[in-house]
């Protein structure tokens, strides 16, 4: 028998990006624009103008944020300076606000663009520290329940960010492996859009990109086992699990003939020269001089 739905209830502490599916479409909202915890407009160096989280997609031009606000006794955030520097006082017994805090339109920044172009968005051991810290103090010593999700590190591998060029061939753009090759300009998923003639970036690589998003997640559970340094909070299950295997940022595995990807970009990363059926492949990008891990066939893992 299923269990019955709870009505009512609401999430206490929601942070991460996706303002678009908040905001209105049509109807400026004043929570686009992004502030710090005094009040004051954050400028992005890049253009010297007030950063935004840029106009929402809801056609029906309802303003969730402003809804979850003045109607769901919600505290919002849209910075990291806002982020980290919350009055916990606000937050603090079963009466007190739960947060919600989004830091992007879209997903929020890798942690690569993050670091170069984003400083205001938070990382993500930031967003976990201090869920952690408002969770702690609703609960008023009850305990809580805390999912966080480094999903990013997914994109990476879909986008195929790592020791990826994007070379002309049969039938349309195909990606060839290659390493210690600058990333593409336009960010983590520049791969996505890129083509031969995409320039790269003079001094980040692809696979800092990689590197520095699993440093990410790696930071957040620090942040958990922080959190059981108190003795009060031993009694904590601290649990890491991921979704699915993903063969984007390995050298083996991804083979795209049906375009999936919708870019006309058809992919054929394999670790080894490997030799397949089907005649129309002959012209695919292929590696050449990879070393299989086990020496043989099947192996996900080169070991040049």
């Amino acid at each position: 028998m299923l269990p019955t739905t709870k009505v009512g209830v609401d999430v206490d502490v929601i942070l991460g990006g996706g303002s678009r599916h908040f905001l209105p479409r049509n109807v400026a909202s004043p929570y686009e624009t992004i502030r710090d915890a005094a009040g004051n407009t954050i400028t992005d160096p890049a253009t010297n103008a007030p950063a935004t989280l840029t106009r929402g997609r809801r056609a029906d031009d309802v303003d969730l944020v402003s809804y979850a606000v003045t109607q769901r006794n919600y505290g919002f955030v849209n910075s990291r300076d806002a982020l980290n520097n919350l009055n916990l006082a606000d937050y603090t017994g079963p009466n007190g606000k739960k947060l919600l805090g989004l830091f992007h339109a879209s997903h929020v920044n890798f942690e690569q663009d993050r670091q170069t172009s984003a400083p205001w968005e938070p990382s993500l051991a930031e967003m976990t520290q201090a869920a952690i810290r408002v969770l702690q103090a609703k609960s008023n010593g009850k305990g809580f329940f805390l999912l966080v999700e480094s999903g990013r590190i997914d994109h990476l591998e879909h986008a195929n960010t790592g020791g990826i060029t994007v070379a002309a061939g049969t039938g349309g753009n195909q990606y060839t492996v290659e390493v210690d090759r600058p990333a593409y300009v336009g960010g983590g998923e520049a791969n996505y859009v890129a083509t031969p003639a995409t320039p790269r970036t003079t001094n980040v690589y692809a696979s800092d990109y990689m590197i520095k998003e699993v440093l990410a997640f790696d930071y957040a559970i620090a942040e958990g086992r922080a959190f059981l340094n108190t003795a009060s909070n031993g009694r904590t299950l601290l649990f890491s699990s991921s979704d699915h295997e993903c063969g984007g940022f390995t050298v083996t595995g991804l083979h795209d003939e049906a375009d999936a990807q919708q870019n006309g970009t058809k992919i054929r990363t394999y670790s080894g020269q490997i030799t397949k059926s089907v005649a129309a492949e002959a012209g695919y990008a292929t590696p050449t001089n990879l070393v299989r891990g086990d020496g043989g066939a099947g192996a996900g893992f080169p070991s040049t």
